[in-house]
């Protein structure tokens, strides 16, 4: 049985060599355990760093730190804002649905106030109306880079200039921009970015990456003997906590060493393969399926028809025949992605239907896959 994978916006799947790289060091840690096993790595780990910055254009390794997801950094630096009641948080309505309820769970404790900017149909919005939520007391900005659910691109750096325009933290979730376009904090000019390393950059999951701007106004909101030291008087007595000012304060002792490996060689791999190339790649294969889905009179096409992400999502305009769409897509063995009403709820159908349909080629997609789709598309 031959299963066509189409569902790289949840996880890429990872190389051979990545995988080797994981499996080999975990060999490691079984011959001659865990801690000695990291110290030999040393340089290694270092390197992560190093190149997580020049994949993110960070101005040095001391704004990276490794994380296990793209949720977890969203959580660690938006709970690290430490806001008051007398802040506003600006977002879309097309934010991913862990993203909204971090900010409204922030909300509720802080008695902070949330402006959610409405988007239409396509996932397009009015810069107006984020300049003038910012400009009425917004101080803080949170944004998806790319959507979850379709082909919706935000604009970041303009996003980012009406930010630095008045003041505002800007924090971006770029778990579906990294490993499938260029992505450049400084352009983009936000003091935060977050993104996952088991999608686009096909790295092992539970891997990610934290980028925070140096001295940007955003600390842990969690400490270990990794992040901080006690500081103690000339007597002995405890007087003060120092926590550590780089990125790093925001990761723990105890990580996976072979994963954080392996992220570091999936992007090795993605750097030598050429993040121009592999955008290229992915982009026009991407919008071949979308000229199906929206030639298809039965399916609505969620976002642009012509968009720089290869995630093409599409929900079935008749909710009676959506179970028949996807028992066609699991009788021809295609493994996509099925996202429901809580993963977008301020941007989900509300025609009935219970999933968007979601496909996201990677470069390493075979032509012969992608016009098997388009051929089931076409057939819907």
């Amino acid at each position: 049985m031959e299963y066509m994978y189409f569902n790289n916006a949840g996880a890429g799947i990872m190389s051979e060599i990545t995988a080797k790289t994981v499996i080999d060091h975990m060999n490691l840690e079984m011959s001659v355990g865990a801690y000695k096993a990291a110290n030999s790595k040393t340089d290694d780990i270092n390197k992560f760093y190093s190149l997580a910055a020049s994949l993110l254009n960070a101005n040095s390794k001391e704004e990276i730190a490794f994380i296990d997801s793209a949720s977890r950094g969203w959580n660690l630096v938006m709970y690290g804002l430490h806001l008051t009641e007398n802040d506003t948080i600006v977002t879309l309505s097309s934010e991913y649905g862990t993203n909204l309820l971090t900010i409204y769970d922030i909300a509720k404790k802080t008695h902070c106030s949330v402006k959610m900017i409405e988007c239409n149909k396509e996932g397009t919005f009015d810069l107006d109306a984020v300049e003038q939520a910012l400009k009425c007391g917004g101080t803080v900005l949170a944004v998806s880079h790319v959507a979850a659910q379709g082909s919706i691109v935000n604009p970041v750096i303009q996003l980012g200039i009406l930010a630095k325009k008045y003041n505002a933290i800007y924090i971006v979730d770029g778990c579906q921009a990294v490993g499938q376009m260029r992505v450049d904090v400084q352009e983009i000019g936000c003091s935060a970015y977050v993104t996952a390393g088991r999608k686009w950059l096909r790295g092992p999951r539970g891997t990610g990456i934290l980028y925070v701007r140096k001295n940007a106004p955003i600390y842990t909101p969690q400490i270990d003997l990794a992040s901080a030291d006690l500081v103690f008087d000339e007597f002995g007595s405890v007087i003060d906590v120092k926590v550590r000012e780089d990125a790093k304060q925001f990761e723990l002792w105890e990580k996976s060493t072979a994963s954080l490996l392996g992220l570091k060689t999936a992007i090795e791999e993605y750097l030598d393969c050429g993040i121009e190339k592999t955008a290229k790649i992915i982009c026009e294969k991407a919008n071949y399926i979308r000229r199906y889905i929206d030639n298809n009179p039965s399916l609505a096409l969620v976002g642009s028809i012509s968009s720089s992400t290869g995630i093409a999502g599409f929900y079935v305009r008749d909710p009676k025949k959506e179970p028949l769409v996807k028992k066609a897509l699991d009788e021809n063995h295609f493994i996509i992605s099925y996202v429901c009403d809580w993963d977008c709820p301020a941007f989900f159908p509300r025609n009935g239907v219970k999933y968007v349909f979601r496909i996201s080629p990677h470069y390493y997609t075979s032509d012969h896959y992608i016009q098997a789709i388009c051929d089931l598309i076409q057939r819907i």
